[in-house]
């Protein structure tokens, strides 16, 4: 999530800060602010300083979702759709019938680089085998891990069939909230759904640890909706000087017209 941190949202801090980029505009073409609250303090500073500052802009809102964590595990459950409910109770078994389930959890100190191994191990063979590929990102899953765990902030869990790994959710503990960061399964377990079987029992653990909630970051995959979730509205900032064709077409007109062909796009409302 961006922002700026402000003393007493002092609208002169706003000012400092913005006059300084301006002064350095000749050396960008775009400013581009990500993930910011829809409602935070320094969208309105932001728009209108820009738009007095012969700016254009494109603002692009997206939903994050969030679980608070109220009460306990079982009235939990019993709010889920009836269909959810059973359809993980099938998952389950079918899991069991091929053989030992084994879910794990570390945190913290906990977390030690044989899990971070596990997690490229099971990205392998996942949907975005990609993003562990590289050795600069293992050194750097490495190092990250290395400076956060002091803090107490690693949690990864990690879900095993006959020993062998199949799934992850991999993110951080920070004032008492599970921030999901990363997660991911191996395809060759895709027909057991591995995947949603895990987030069922990270959220049961989440719950008898009395965390205060379970926040799924950025996205909004349509899994993350069945699951009695709260929504929170973000959004992408880009100012582009007018003066400026060609970043004007990239970053202005050429988004709005997407958005105007994907908006009369037939089946589309």
């Amino acid at each position: 999530m961006g922002g700026f941190i402000v003393r007493d949202g002092d609208s002169q801090i706003y000012t400092a800060l913005l006059d300084y980029l301006i002064a350095q505009k000749s050396m960008w073409d775009i400013l581009e602010l990500n993930v910011f609250m829809l409602d935070g303090p320094e969208i309105e500073q932001l728009i209108s300083y820009f738009h007095n500052a012969g700016f254009a802009k494109h603002q692009e809102n997206s939903r994050h979702f969030y679980l608070p964590i109220q009460g306990d595990w079982t009235s939990y459950l019993g709010r889920l759709s009836q269909n959810l409910r059973g359809d993980l109770r099938r998952k389950v078994r079918r899991i069991e019938r091929q053989g030992q389930l084994t879910f794990k959890h570390h945190s913290g100190q906990e977390v030690t680089c044989r899990d971070i191994s596990t997690i490229f191990e099971i990205n392998k063979n996942g949907r975005y085998p990609y993003l562990y590929i590289s050795g600069e990102e293992r050194a750097f899953q490495r190092e990250l891990l290395a400076l956060m765990s002091d803090r107490g902030w690693p949690d990864i869990y990690l879900l095993y069939i006959n020993d062998q790994p199949a799934a992850y959710r991999y993110g951080f503990i920070f004032n008492r909230k599970f921030e999901d960061w990363r997660n991911g399964f191996n395809t060759h377990y895709f027909e057991l759904s591995v995947g949603k079987v895990l987030l069922m029992l990270v959220i049961e653990d989440c719950f008898k640890r009395a965390y205060e909630g379970v926040d799924f970051l950025r996205g909004d995959e349509d899994y993350k909706i069945h699951w009695q979730i709260q929504e929170r509205s973000y959004t992408q900032l880009r100012f582009v000087a007018k003066n400026r064709p060609l970043p004007m077409i990239a970053y202005i007109w050429l988004p709005r017209l997407k958005s105007l062909f994907y908006k009369r796009a037939p089946g589309k409302s």
